[in-house]
C-alpha cells in the first residue's frame, strides 16, 4: 500500500525529485558533499544514539538535536566520502527506544 501511494501521489514527486538533486550534489566533483536522510523528526533533547539505517522505519524517529549534532561530527570527520546515509535514533542497549 506504501508503495503504491509513493509511487501515485505528490509524494513519490517529492522523492524522485530528491534522488535527482541528491544525484547532482553527489556527482559533482568539486563538491566535498553528504546528503542527510533524518528519518521522523522530533523536537526531543540530544540523545547522543545516532545510527546509520538502511531504510526507514515506521517506528524510528530522531530528534532535530541528534540530527544536528550528527550534521557537526560529519563536517568535520576527515576523509569522509559523498554519500547520503538515513539516520535515527539508536535502541538503548534494553532494547528499548526508536
Amino acid at each position: 500500500m506504501m508503495r503504491l501511494l509513493v509511487a501515485t501521489s505528490n509524494v513519490g514527486t517529492g522523492y524522485r525529485d530528491l534522488a535527482v538533486m541528491e544525484r547532482v550534489l553527489l556527482d559533482a566533483d568539486e563538491l566535498d558533499v553528504t546528503c542527510v536522510r533524518p528519518v521522523t523528526l522530533t523536537s526531543g533533547a540530544r540523545t547522543g544514539r545516532v545510527r546509520e539505517v538502511d531504510g526507514f522505519g515506521l517506528t524510528n524517529t530522531i530528534s532535530r538535536a541528534d540530527v544536528a549534532a550528527w550534521m557537526l561530527d560529519e563536517v568535520a570527520r576527515p576523509g569522509s566520502e559523498p554519500r547520503t546515509p538515513q539516520i535515527a535514533t539508536a535502541p538503548t542497549r534494553s532494547g528499548g527506544g526508536t
